[in-house]
């Protein structure tokens, strides 16, 4: 996590460093998605795999962890 939390900064000669921290932007960005919407569709395609519920679950405990450290 420490890797981490050092890249949400730019260094200070990155050209838009100055454009980030003005409008409060981290330079770290970590995009997660659900492969289907329709829990039907995921046990067709992806059986045995944690359901897309318990996948939004774990997507929401990340962004209040990640939120907590950042």
């Amino acid at each position: 996590m420490s890797v981490l939390k050092e890249l949400t900064k730019l260094p200070e000669n990155h050209p838009r460093r100055i454009i980030f921290e003005k409008n409060f932007m981290s330079a770290l960005r970590i995009e997660v998605s659900v492969a289907f919407a329709d829990q039907r569709d995921a046990d067709f395609y992806d059986p045995g795999a944690p359901s897309v519920m318990e996948r939004m679950d774990a997507i929401k405990q990340l962004r209040k962890k990640a939120s907590l450290l950042f």
